[in-house]
């Protein structure tokens, strides 16, 4: 099911969403596949199969899983001009896979996906 979720992903999105800084699906999918053990082959396998949103994933699932697979990845898609729908929190927005890409090398998105939300959940 993880793998269904993120290769059909509609948009690219925060760890936490919207004021309560719910964990959106795509996210939660992402986690479980992160941790498996053939997460990498997974993950590759999403990098062609998958939604532009879905490959975003993917690539933040490599970034700190596999830097050769990573780097080689991320080279083919920081061209890319076409635009993901994001929700940053409470934000939605648009940016293209090369801006995306970029921030994915920094290690955003991915910091957030593993250390959980940085919103508090609500009690």
């Amino acid at each position: 099911m993880a793998i269904n979720i993120l290769q059909n992903a509609e948009r690219f999105s925060s760890a936490g969403v919207g004021y309560a800084g719910i964990t959106p699906n795509e996210v939660m999918a992402w986690r479980v596949l992160f941790f498996r053990a053939d997460a990498d082959s997974t993950f590759q396998n999403l990098l062609e199969t998958a939604t532009p949103a879905g490959q975003l994933y993917a690539l933040a699932g490599l970034r700190f899983r596999n830097d050769v697979v990573f780097a080689r990845a991320a080279a083919r898609f920081e061209g890319r001009l076409d635009r993901v729908q994001t929700v940053r929190g409470c934000i939605v927005g648009a940016s293209t896979v090369r801006e995306l890409v970029a921030e994915i090398r920094k290690g955003d998105w991915v910091r957030d996906y593993l250390r959980g939300s940085e919103y508090p959940r609500l009690r």
